[in-house]
């Protein structure tokens, strides 16, 4: 039996995992190449999330959730309804939905977490999902997409 810290890991694991499917299939609808690049960029902070935290919940003697396969059927929160013919706009609201969902377990794990390592692990991957979360909040307030700025954020 696994005890709650690492629960929490592994809950923190197949939410990062989501999110990085998440952002494979939003990198494919995004046709405004800065938007697609920083996504590029998040995606992979969500596997360095996954990686370490795995590798933490291994070392405390706990087994890791496998990561999923990157299956073009697999639909997370907020992506399901917009998919097919989404677009820009509506592939980074659908991110921004997945983002306040990541935002809020890693303030949840933070503050059941009082000290030593984790936490210092915890607060970096918080600040990694605020960054998120304000670039796609910014990108969707200014739309540069729609009129050729080519930065937003």
């Amino acid at each position: 039996m696994e005890d709650s810290k690492t629960e929490r890991l592994n809950d923190l694991i197949r939410l990062d995992s989501e999110a990085v499917q998440a952002y494979t299939r939003a990198i494919e609808d995004v046709d405004f190449e800065e938007a697609r690049n920083r996504l590029v960029n998040f995606r992979e902070d969500h596997r360095r999330h996954v990686e370490i935290l795995s590798d933490e919940v291994r070392r405390r003697g706990g087994i890791a959730p496998e990561r999923p396969q990157e299956n073009p059927l697999f639909l997370v929160e907020g992506l399901s309804a917009v998919r097919s013919t989404a677009g820009t706009e509506q592939a980074l609201r659908a991110l921004r939905a997945n983002e306040l969902s990541t935002n809020h377990a890693y303030s949840e794990a933070l503050r059941a977490e009082h000290a030593g390592k984790l936490q210092g692990i915890l607060e970096e991957f918080l600040e990694d999902e605020r960054r998120h979360l304000r670039y796609l909040e910014t990108a969707l307030r200014q739309q540069p997409w729609k009129d050729g700025i080519r930065k937003a954020g």
